[in-house]
């Protein structure tokens, strides 16, 4: 008998078909402006990282989150109001 687990992908599981990994589909990236008061709208699904660098966002809740050192093509899973001017130097892409 094979090795089910050799043959999962890494990711969100779903929950009604245990084993099976969901990957997420965007439609939409469209290059993001900095700004420490505008808020993005509409809120991205999710960030990928075009020029590694820190991160620093607002999400929902309010929390202001820091990502440093971030990697060119990391796709960080988070829904920011604000992607914020001060303190970032990453080039940041919305995905949709």
């Amino acid at each position: 008998m094979a090795d089910q687990r050799a043959q999962m992908i890494v990711g969100i599981v779903d929950p009604m078909a245990p084993g099976v990994a969901l990957k997420p589909s965007y439609s939409t990236a469209i290059q993001l402006t900095t700004s420490d008061a505008t808020p993005q709208s509409p809120t991205p699904t999710a960030l990928l990282i075009a020029t590694g660098g820190t991160l620093v966002i607002t999400d929902q809740n309010n929390n202001v989150l820091t990502f440093a050192a971030l990697a060119a093509g990391a796709v960080i899973p988070v829904r920011p109001t604000l992607v914020k001017a001060t303190g970032t130097s990453a080039v940041v892409i919305g995905l949709y």
